[in-house]
């Protein structure tokens, strides 16, 4: 049997204590601590500017999940910040079911994934974010063919999809400069409405309740009918997707402000992109969508590739019939490395460690593998369209557009069979971060060696010992896209986070 945490709690426990508080001002009880910890205060002494802090705010925004999921509002009690600290350790202690009985292999992959999805997602710059999302899914030509171009955009949004991300920082802004709730009211105050200026804070405000908010009862009835298992409190979080609640009295509570920005990086943009090309009823549309999305991705990755000035970048190659190569090639004299895109993004089964035969990651993951093998052999065998190996070490690259953080994770590693060739598996902040320590570098190729797998037969999944830096595509297109807007940056939005 496995040994518990002291003070464990059990999901039904933790479930009556949360239907103990009024929802409503429960939501408003999280968004105030939230708020507060975005401003750098309410953080235990230890917490501030650390992991910690990150795991703090993922545990927050389930929290709220769970709150308007299994609350109501037929209850009187206070709330107060001590009751919110009491039930975010309850919710930290929480013994997961799926570790009840004997050791087991799947209950711990289950566990070891969502806490990664539920925790790490917070740990990424979030000015990256938005700059990342101006890229894929902006209109400059320099990272390939737009998914979509700005008049479709501003068909879906209500506004250009630039406007949109001012909007949802606006928002963001809000929240965390008051208390994590502002009213309607408010919004529409005289001395406001300059902040939501070209459009006007009435068409804002559409955009807003189309595309970031939702009432709260509905937000409780998607709650409801995906909580398959009661005991379950991780799987589906209605705040995702929607991370402002509309209470009656036309409030806008923020669980989470980093919800916010969750929502207008890529994966959020994603979700709204999906949600516009009508996936279920419409699969052409929805498939047209991400093709030309991976087709945007791999072009973006090219250029962020391209940054390492002393390496030659050489594009995928055809090599007859239809069959392509895998999609860049990085050649220097001491190294040659087989570059393999991938836009396909964790599912919820991934992300929530429910996956069944392990499919997510077996289809993404080792399909890139495969296509490495292919042209590793290829190239093995001297063919001509290919570069010559010339007695170089050879390695394998996957990139990813989002990361699969459980991926390195016990039980999990061992799922995808790797390439023929060492292989690394690596998401695109991750490649972002470490190609300042290579743009500039004579001897990258020694260095890019030394961060890419040695071992065929193991998936490494980071580019260490590669120190981290500010990518310049992604400050430059941040900065302008901030200087235009007359913006400032979120707290804490310009560092680094490992």
């Amino acid at each position: 049997m496995h040994h518990r945490r002291n003070h464990e709690v059990r999901p039904d426990a933790l479930r009556q204590r949360v239907r103990e508080f009024p929802r409503d001002e429960l939501l408003r009880g999280i968004a105030r601590v939230a708020a507060q910890q975005t401003n750098g205060g309410n953080t235990p002494e230890g917490e501030r500017d650390s992991k910690l802090k990150a795991i703090r705010e993922g545990i927050l925004f389930q929290l709220a999940g769970i709150c308007v999921t299994h609350a109501n509002n037929h209850r009187s009690k206070t709330v107060d910040e001590a009751v919110v600290e009491d039930l975010l350790n309850g919710l930290y202690n929480v013994w997961p079911p799926e570790l009840d009985g004997e050791s087991s292999e799947d209950g711990w992959q289950r566990v070891l994934s969502r806490i990664a999805y539920q925790q790490m997602p917070y740990q990424v710059s979030s000015l990256e974010q938005l700059a990342r999302s101006l890229c894929l899914f902006g209109d400059d030509k320099g990272f390939g063919e737009p998914v979509f171009e700005r008049g479709r955009w501003e068909r879906i949004l209500g506004v250009p999809l630039e406007d949109f991300l001012k909007i949802s920082l606006i928002m963001y802004v809000a929240a965390a400069s008051n208390h994590g709730a502002i009213s309607r009211r408010t919004l529409l105050a005289e001395n406001v409405r300059p902040v939501f200026e070209p459009f006007g804070v009435d068409r804002s405000l559409q955009v807003v309740d189309q595309w970031l908010a939702r009432p709260v009862d509905d937000l409780a009835q998607m709650g409801r009918q995906m909580n398959i298992d009661p005991d379950d409190l991780w799987r589906f979080n209605p705040f995702y997707e929607w991370p402002i609640a509309i209470l009656a009295d036309e409030t806008y509570v923020t669980p989470s402000p980093m919800g916010v920005l969750q929502r207008l990086g890529p994966q959020g943009l994603y979700f709204v992109a999906r949600d516009a090309a009508d996936a279920d009823e419409d699969p052409k549309a929805f498939q047209a969508f991400t093709n030309a999305l991976g087709t945007r991705f791999e072009s973006y990755v090219g250029e962020q590739l391209r940054c390492i000035s002393h390496a030659d970048i050489r594009p995928e190659v055809d090599f007859g019939n239809g069959q392509k190569s895998v999609d860049f090639f990085i050649e220097t004299p001491e190294l040659l490395v087989l570059v393999e895109v991938k836009s396909a993004a964790p599912n919820i089964a991934t992300r929530s460690g429910i996956f069944p035969q392990h499919g997510d990651i077996q289809r993404n993951i080792q399909r890139a593998c495969e296509q490495i093998t292919k042209s590793a052999d290829l190239i093995k065998q001297g063919h001509s369209d290919f570069p010559a190996l010339r007695n170089r070490p050879i390695r394998g690259l996957v990139i990813t557009r989002e990361q699969y953080f459980n991926l390195s994770m016990p039980f999990i590693a061992s799922i995808p069979k790797p390439a023929s060739i060492p292989t690394t598996v690596v998401s695109s902040f991750q490649l972002e971060a470490t190609i300042p320590a290579l743009s500039n570098d004579p001897n990258c190729g020694t260095s890019l060696l030394g961060a890419l797998g040695s071992d065929p037969g193991v998936l490494k999944t980071s580019l260490n010992p590669l120190p981290l830096g500010r990518n310049r595509l992604l400050a430059e297109t941040g900065s302008q896209w901030l200087k235009e807007h007359r913006l400032i940056p979120p707290n804490g939005s310009t560092e680094r986070k490992s």
